[in-house]
């Protein structure tokens, strides 16, 4: 029995010991500006362009906003809400809200925030107030060669600093400034049928989707047309591209209880619709103060173990 005793206190300090690091995160100076330096992109001259798609608190828990908020339950931006909360994880959910929102926002018309001019294969976006901007370019033609980056996410400030991976990850440090490496394709495009395909996931015998909706088709970011999708033509439409066009899709209004996402296969662009279950409106315990009250539960635990662990060694 006594052997057991002496065991608590150590259990006992190795679970608050997990538990702390919770709590080990610098805050975020808010006041800061940072510099993001993107590199290695070829173009002389393409200019990239800076959306804020959110504010950030000393937490670097974000906030939608104004131009943003009417996407709020087609995104995630909030990385520690999705499980499991890695690396991994990290990656994909803002790759997914990135293509997301490229897609809305040339047709939308929202306008950036600040643009930047791509030098010498690299491009400084100086003085970005503390927040979550999405970065798009215009496609840029040379050489009878087609350059267009691929729509990302970054955080100002960021606790990754390799820049390799522009996410929010598990370090105890902030950096204001850094590098992050632009993902960018270039191809010479032919002319060549496109084809759009509409496809409805979640939502039973159909019931509860529209008898049609709009798609946006857009070239090189500008919109060109406009088609309707209803279950007459398949939902689906396919049109004829120019040469070195940089083709891509929006739905114009997503329908009630569905979430967006698309997919892009050279000639082939692919919208699902996913109905969504309403979500869960119970009251939910808040886990901050759970937490905190294991860590001083913990803490008392340890003080009675140790006084059990000096009684055990008197009456020895």
């Amino acid at each position: 029995m006594k052997r057991y005793i002496k065991t608590i206190p150590v259990i006992l300090l190795s679970l608050i010991l997990g538990i702390l690091p919770v709590f080990a995160m610098a805050e975020v100076d808010v006041t800061k500006t940072g510099t993001v330096t993107l590199t290695g992109y070829p173009p002389e001259g393409a200019e990239l362009k800076f959306y804020k798609v959110a504010e950030a608190d000393k937490t670097m828990f974000f906030t939608l906003t104004p131009k943003f908020a009417p996407y709020a339950d087609q995104i995630t931006v909030n990385i520690e809400d999705r499980e499991p909360y890695d690396g991994s994880t990290s990656q994909a959910v803002w790759a997914e809200t990135a293509k997301t929102l490229a897609a809305v926002v040339p047709g939308d018309g929202i306008e950036p925030d600040m643009t930047f001019t791509n030098s010498a294969e690299q491009c400084i976006a100086a003085d970005l107030p503390v927040g979550l901007y999405l970065v798009l370019s215009d496609p840029v033609e040379v050489d009878n060669e087609l350059y267009y980056t691929l729509p990302m996410l970054i955080s100002v400030p960021t606790n990754i600093k390799d820049g390799k991976i522009p996410y929010i990850g598990d370090t105890e440090e902030w950096f204001y400034d850094y590098e992050v490496n632009v993902k960018y394709e270039k191809e010479e495009i032919p002319p060549r049928e496109y084809r759009l395909l509409k496809v409805w996931v979640n939502d039973g015998e159909g019931k509860k989707r529209p008898a049609d909706l709009e798609v946006q088709i857009l070239k090189n970011n500008a919109v060109v047309e406009t088609v309707t999708l209803n279950s007459a033509n398949n939902w689906s439409y396919s049109w004829m591209g120019e040469k070195n066009a940089r083709y891509s899709v929006r739905e114009v209004k997503v329908p009630d209880g569905y979430k967006v996402s698309y997919e892009d296969q050279t000639t082939v662009f692919t919208i699902r619709n996913r109905f969504m279950e309403p979500p869960d409106t119970g009251d939910h315990n808040d886990l901050s103060g759970w937490m905190t009250g294991l860590c001083v539960g913990g803490l008392i635990a340890l003080l009675a173990g140790i006084v059990l662990l000096r009684d055990g060694k008197q009456t020895e």
